[in-house]
Formats: structure tokens, C-alpha cells, sequence
């Protein structure tokens, strides 16, 4: 993604365990990430659009590689009800 079309994809978690990024102009879901095991709580993109955040009730927070496709990191979080909110710090 170029940092001039980030206005143009849209990030979605849901109950169906998945991220999916989404591109605005073509209007359909350009990748889906899987790796969570229950209802995404949230998600963020990175300030340079490379990186996808997304947290669970699985209590862990990912971090998905947006031009590879694929996960790039797995953090458990402390909280035994799940991780319910997450962003980047620009």
C-alpha cells in the first residue's frame, strides 16, 4: 500500500475470527487474515500503512505484515477477559 491511498482500504475484525482489509475504490476484500480463536475485538492500521493490529478475546494482540500477507507477531495479553481495545502510537 502507498501512504497517498491509505484513505482508500478500510480494516475489519469480526465474530468470525477474522481481519480482512478491504479496498474502498474496488469495493471487496483485498486479503483476510486468520490466526485469532475467537471474535476480533479491534483492530488499527499503522500510520504508514504497513502494518495491521488487531486483538481478540482470544487475549492476544497480532500483528499482520500488510504487503506479506501474513502475521508478524503474537503477543498474549494479561487480561483473562480478552485484549478489547488496541492503536498505534504515530
Amino acid at each position: 500500500l502507498a501512504e497517498k491511498d491509505i484513505c482508500n482500504y478500510i480494516v475489519s475484525g469480526s465474530l468470525d475470527t477474522n481481519v480482512k482489509l478491504w479496498d474502498t475504490r474496488e469495493r471487496q476484500c483485498v486479503h483476510t487474515f486468520k490466526n485469532h480463536s475467537e471474535i476480533v475485538t479491534a483492530v488499527a492500521l499503522s500510520p504508514d500503512s504497513s502494518l495491521i493490529a488487531s486483538c481478540s478475546k482470544d487475549n492476544t494482540v497480532k500483528i499482520w505484515d500488510i504487503v506479506a500477507g501474513k502475521l508478524q507477531k503474537s503477543l498474549e495479553g494479561s487480561k483473562s477477559l480478552g485484549v478489547m481495545d488496541i492503536c498505534f502510537n504515530p
